[in-house]
């Protein structure tokens, strides 16, 4: 919940500034990098790894998404765009 607020705050931000999309982006990756980074660093029971929540598998599960057999049309979830 934590990272989702940080990440709301950053894109606020970015609308609020009026920066440039690729700049948000940017500020998102990152962030999901140094989440990433820390739970891959630090012991699990560390108070930065518990205020982040999750794990490092599920980080990046969250961003790879579960398409099975190539099916990338409903990657993480989310029906993308179907070239039919």
């Amino acid at each position: 919940m934590t990272v989702l607020l940080i990440a709301a705050a950053l894109v606020g931000f970015g609308l609020a500034l009026r920066v440039p999309a690729r700049v948000v982006w940017v500020m998102l990756a990152t962030l999901w990098a140094a989440v990433l980074l820390a739970h891959l660093t630090l012991p699990g029971d560390h108070a930065l790894t518990r205020a982040i929540g999750g794990s490092a598998g599920g980080q990046l599960v969250n961003v790879l998404g579960t398409a099975e057999d190539g099916d990338f049309d409903k990657v993480g979830g989310y029906e993308g765009y179907s070239s039919e």
